[in-house]
């Protein structure tokens, strides 16, 4: 599964998938998930969220992936540098959702069944998505009314990443708090609704492009908005759109 992610970006049963989702861990950790069938996953609070049932455990080599993975093997990279700091097992198995880790945000996080809900509520059935990591700004606000314009759609979907950010990054609560300040006065009424999105950036490019907007879709959304270097970092995917 992994092998056909990294080199035809699907899965095996043939559905587009472009990101790796891996849990990695050391030989020594390794070795404890092999004798433990079932194990139990907390947050950093050492808070209980979620079963696995291991299935597997298996090696990689780390080059191979980081090239494959981000198209290059240059350490200057935040998501290559991560993965070669990390040991060279990986954990597969099937996730039991026991309770969602606590969020300082959760007022914000919807999961997509919530969205979907919503969604239906209120109407809307052509939906924009907007995936960002930045604070609200005029060329933001362009894009988004242009888009809704564009698509005709019945409202806009503004999906801030919430969860850990690199050195250099905006922090939550000034994206959360400049995009309310946004709908709030200069969008048309009833068209725009803040989803955050639980999750952290891997700066993978066009990769993480293309799985953004497959969560936006699972969320509810028809349409997707690309923005310049999305997801990227640095001049790693210049010129890649």
């Amino acid at each position: 599964e992994l092998h056909g992610v990294l080199e035809r970006m699907k899965l095996e049963n043939g559905v587009t998938w472009t990101l790796p989702i891996l849990y990695q861990v050391d030989e020594a950790s390794a070795k404890i998930f092999q004798s433990n069938n079932t194990v139990l996953l907390t947050d950093e609070n050492k808070k209980a969220h979620s079963i696995l049932e291991v299935t597997q455990v298996y090696k990689m080599d780390l080059e191979y992936l980081a090239k494959k993975w981000f198209d290059t093997e240059n350490t200057k990279h935040p998501g290559v540098a991560k993965l070669l700091k990390g040991g060279n097992y990986f954990i597969g198995g099937k996730i039991k959702l026991i309770k969602r880790s606590e969020n300082p945000f959760s007022d914000y996080i919807l999961t997509p069944k919530q969205n979907r809900y919503l969604f239906n509520k209120k109407g809307w059935t052509r939906i924009v998505g907007f995936h960002t990591r930045n604070v609200g700004h005029r060329v933001h606000e362009f894009i988004q009314l242009k888009a809704l314009e564009q698509t005709h759609a019945d409202g806009l979907l503004i999906s801030p990443v919430i969860g850990p950010k690199k050195k250099g990054d905006f922090q939550t609560g000034p994206i959360l708090e400049s995009y309310k300040i946004l709908i709030n006065n200069y969008f048309p009424k009833s068209k725009a609704i803040i989803g955050g999105f639980c999750t952290y950036s891997r700066y993978s490019g066009p990769r993480e492009a293309v799985f953004s907007a497959i969560c936006r879709k699972n969320m509810g959304c028809s349409h997707f908005i690309i923005g310049r270097d999305h997801t990227g970092v640095g001049d790693f995917y210049k010129g890649i759109s």
